[in-house]
């Protein structure tokens, strides 16, 4: 932690706490090593049942809590309860942990995962299991086993416990800021793939009145107040107000949307056909010209907008040239949106030159290191979610985002179309050129007059 941010400027006490005797002792000599001591304070104890030194006085003083790869080796995570009555309102804990997730036990409600449930094929619990367990021998019909269904009988002989309940009490209990699906390559990438989370919460009220906020962004809109006869006024809310109002009815956490820095996303339920029909985007950029809607429209400060998301090209264009009041970006695509939820977050977080080399010449060869670094604070789990499993979109060694998507598939049949009638050059031509009539000139006088020889 101390590598991202200096702990003595953050931190008046930091407790370690370890079952493992060997472990503290490492941990104070790591501790001695970076002259920490007085601030990093070591304890040998049980996690489920520790007790931190003057327990009344630290009492709603701690602001943080962090756990990697331990609450599946605790019998019981009971104990989740017990340290609420530690922390600050504007605490935040954070775990990091294997897992697996059976389709009968995903969330009754879809606002409680905010990333898609990642399954687990046999074989990778096969080779898991004989890694973790040392090879000790078990009853090999356990393999067969149904994907969804996987035995856990070797993983709980090393007291390491990958039941979804755990992960599903963490969001349950709290709120939910983020949420990372991952798989670790260390034992054999590419072939044998650990699943493990990453999860950052808080206390469910951190911001009880959050959802009001966010009604008040989504309904301004006169159309959505109706009068009758001026005797009666429905209220009609945003879906966003609507859900939290049936989380919080039934003692659940808000919309993990809600609990987000920044609230430019309304909740959707990514399990919807309408939505999980779509694995990535269609557009990586917009084909229409905004300067010409904008000649038409004359855009105002006072007019609120409704736009079709598509890469969010245009509704940027219109924020950046015209003011309006608000922009609403609407699309059947969930893919569409982490599109402009990147671009929203990279104009927030990240200096000219590498907006530029994002969505400007479409590649970065430190793309992985700004989303996780920089970006992600400003991402929703989905879009961040999405982009991890996409990095791949701004490698440099690849043709970039503007290859990418469905659209990137008519790009390489446009340019496969435009070789083999022998005008490929020219087009580089037209699109090199400066102006407008530069342009013009070179598709009449070449590339539209060998298009019409074929």
């Amino acid at each position: 932690m101390n590598e991202f941010f200096p702990l003595r400027e953050y931190f008046r006490k930091i407790y370690v706490v370890d079952l493992s005797p060997s472990l503290c002792n490492i941990a104070r000599e790591r501790v001695r090593r970076l002259h920490l001591a007085d601030l990093v304070h070591v304890l040998c104890d049980d996690a489920v049942s520790f007790e931190l030194p003057g327990m009344l006085e630290t009492e709603g003083k701690i602001d943080l809590i962090t756990m990697s790869y331990s609450l599946s080796m605790m019998p019981s995570y009971i104990y989740l309860s017990t340290m609420l009555i530690l922390v600050t309102l504007r605490w935040l804990i954070k775990w990091t942990s294997f897992f697996h997730q059976m389709g009968s036990s995903e969330s009754p409600t879809f606002m409680l995962l905010d990333a898609m449930p990642l399954q687990i094929m046999w074989i990778e619990i096969m080779e898991f299991n004989l890694d973790m367990s040392t090879g000790f021998p078990g009853n090999s019909g356990e393999y067969g086993k149904s994907p969804r269904n996987p035995s856990n009988s070797r993983f709980e002989f090393d007291r390491v416990f990958l039941d979804p309940s755990r992960r599903d009490y963490l969001e349950y209990r709290f709120g939910t800021i983020k949420s990372l699906n991952g798989r670790n390559g260390f034992i054999v990438p590419f072939i044998i793939r650990i699943p493990y989370y990453v999860w950052l919460g808080c206390k469910k009220d951190r911001d009880p009145n959050v959802h009001k906020r966010l009604d008040a962004i989504a309904t301004e809109s006169p159309y959505l107040k109706p009068s009758f006869g001026g005797q009666m006024e429905v209220q009609i809310h945003s879906k966003a107000y609507d859900q939290a109002i049936i989380n919080l009815e039934a003692n659940l956490p808000l919309p993990s949307f809600l609990y987000q820095k920044r609230l430019w996303r309304i909740p959707y339920d990514p399990k919807l056909k309408k939505h999980s029909q779509f694995t990535d985007y269609i557009y990586a950029f917009t084909w229409e010209d905004p300067r010409e809607d904008q000649k038409i429209l004359n855009i105002t400060k006072n007019d609120v907008m409704l736009v079709i998301s598509s890469a969010g090209d245009n509704a940027l264009s219109y924020a950046l040239s015209s003011h309006p009041s608000r922009i609403h970006c609407v699309d059947l695509n969930p893919c569409q949106n982490h599109l402009l939820e990147l671009k929203l977050a990279a104009l927030v977080s990240l200096d000219h030159q590498d907006i530029w080399r994002l969505f400007g010449v479409g590649k970065h060869s430190n793309f992985r290191a700004l989303l996780h670094e920089k970006l992600s604070p400003h991402l929703t789990s989905h879009a961040l979610q999405f982009w991890v499993q996409n990095a791949e979109h701004f490698n440099p060694m690849g043709k970039g985002l503007y290859d990418s998507g469905y659209s990137g598939w008519a790009l390489k049949l446009t340019r496969w179309v435009f070789k083999t009638m022998g005008a490929a050059e020219e087009v580089k031509q037209m699109c090199a050129a400066t102006t407008i009539p530069e342009q013009v000139r070179i598709w009449e006088e070449k590339v539209n007059s060998q298009l019409k020889f074929y």
